[in-house]
C-alpha cells in the first residue's frame, strides 16, 4: 500500500511493500527524494552506483536520476519518502545519489513528520527543517555546464511543466538547441520527455487527490486531446489513469 499526500511541489508518502518489488524509474525520478528506511531491505542502482539500504538508513535520490530500485524482506518493507521539486542549485556542484548519516535532530524531525504528513504549512516547515538538517552532511559532486543547465531546466519544469521549451531555455539562459544537446548528453533523452514526466506526475497527484475526470485533468495540464494524454500517461507509468484512481480506493 502506498499512502500519498501531494502538497503542490511536494509529495510525502508512507510506503508499505510486502515481500519483494522492483521499481523501474529509468524515465528519471520525478522529484528529489529524502527517505528513511524503517523495515526491510532495498537496493538502488543508477549509473554504475549500487546503494544497499537497511533499517535506519537515510538516503537521497536526485530529481531526474534514472534508476532501478529493489525492495525485499520476508515480511514487510516500510519507508518514509519525502518528495520535493525545489532544491538549492550551485554552479560548481550538485548532490548525487547517496546514503546520509542522520543526526539526532534529523531523526527527531523525521518522527514528527511521520506522525503528521497531512498537508499544512506546519508540515512544510518541518520538512524544510529536516532538509536543512541533512544538507551539511551530504556529499557533493562537481557539475559541468551542461549538467547545470539540465538541473536548472528540471527544477523549472517541475514547477512549470506547462511552459514551452523556448521559455524553459530562456529561463536557463541557454539556446533551445543547447538545451536539447545538454539533455541528450546528460540524461540520454530530450527535454520534452522530461516535461512530459513532470506533467504526468501532476496528473497522478490529481488522480489520487481529486475527483476531476480524466478529460478535465488532460485539459488542465494542456494536452491537446485526452487520447494523447492517455498514451503519454501509459508511456511514463505503464498504467492507465483509471488504474491510479482505483489504487486510491484500496
Amino acid at each position: 500500500m502506498i499512502s500519498s499526500r501531494p502538497i503542490s511541489s511536494h509529495s510525502f508518502n508512507d510506503f508499505v511493500i510486502f515481500n519483494y518489488r522492483h521499481t523501474d524509474m529509468s524515465a528519471g525520478s520525478p522529484y528529489h527524494y529524502l527517505a528513511y528506511m524503517r523495515e526491510g531491505y532495498g537496493r538502488i542502482e543508477a549509473a554504475g552506483i549500487e546503494l544497499d539500504l537497511v533499517p535506519g538508513d537515510f538516503f537521497y535520490i536526485p530529481l531526474g536520476l534514472p534508476y532501478h530500485s529493489y525492495w525485499k524482506n520476508s515480511g514487510m518493507i516500510r519507508f518514509d519518502s519525502f518528495g520535493f521539486s525545489n532544491f538549492p542549485l550551485f554552479p560548481s556542484h550538485t548532490y548525487p545519489l547517496q546514503r546520509i548519516s542522520p543526526s539526532s535532530q534529523t531523526l527527531a524531525l523525521t518522527e514528527m513528520l511521520y506522525q503528521n504528513k497531512a498537508p499544512s504549512y506546519r508540515t512544510l516547515g518541518l520538512f524544510h527543517l529536516l532538509l536543512d538538517s541533512v544538507l551539511p552532511s551530504m556529499q557533493t559532486s562537481p557539475v559541468s555546464s551542461q549538467m547545470n543547465a539540465v538541473l536548472q531546466a528540471e527544477q523549472y519544469m517541475a514547477q512549470h511543466p506547462e511552459e514551452s521549451m523556448p521559455q524553459v531555455a530562456r529561463h536557463c539562459t541557454i539556446s533551445e538547441s543547447g538545451l536539447y544537446a545538454a539533455f541528450r548528453a546528460v540524461r540520454g533523452y530530450p527535454p520534452v520527455f522530461a516535461r512530459q514526466k513532470f506533467l504526468i506526475e501532476k496528473a497522478v497527484a490529481l488522480l489520487s487527490s481529486t475527483d476531476l475526470t480524466v478529460d478535465e485533468i488532460s485539459l488542465q495540464l494542456g494536452f491537446h486531446s485526452t487520447t494523447y494524454f492517455r498514451r503519454i500517461f501509459m508511456k511514463h507509468t505503464g498504467k492507465r489513469p483509471m488504474d491510479i484512481r482505483r489504487e486510491r480506493m484500496l
